[in-house]
């Protein structure tokens, strides 16, 4: 198992899903941990549900990962608050809801999904 102790790892998508589980098992090897959603609710409260050993630090930023200055003063912030950024786990994405096919997605559907998903971060 991995030792993460005295690494910095920021995670996107960190509020729910596998963003989550991954931020967890990092947290859990004792990685301090630079945590990013769209979602500022559920990251906090997440956030708010972690125990940090003394070697541990948590910073929680609400980033919309399409948005490239928004990710630029995230990263300008991880290293500021934690003076380095070891790793990065870019996990951010969306679904669509159930909208009937391809055929009917819109284009504003279609550009934040690919936003999300492919060009984010």
């Amino acid at each position: 198992m991995a030792d993460f102790n005295g690494r910095t790892i920021a995670v996107t998508g960190a509020a729910q899903g596998i963003g989550r589980a991954t931020a967890t098992i990092l947290h859990s090897r004792g990685a301090s941990l630079a945590l990013a959603d769209v979602k500022a609710g559920p990251l906090k409260d997440f956030v708010e549900s972690l125990k940090c050993s003394e070697s541990q630090k948590i910073t929680q930023h609400v980033v919309d990962v399409r948005d490239t200055k928004q990710v630029d003063n995230w990263f300008e912030g991880i290293i500021k608050d934690f003076g380095k950024l070891d790793g990065a786990c870019n996990i951010a994405g969306v679904v669509t809801p159930d909208i009937g096919g391809i055929t009917k997605t819109t284009d504003e559907i279609w550009d934040f999904v690919m936003g999300v998903n492919a060009t984010g971060v």
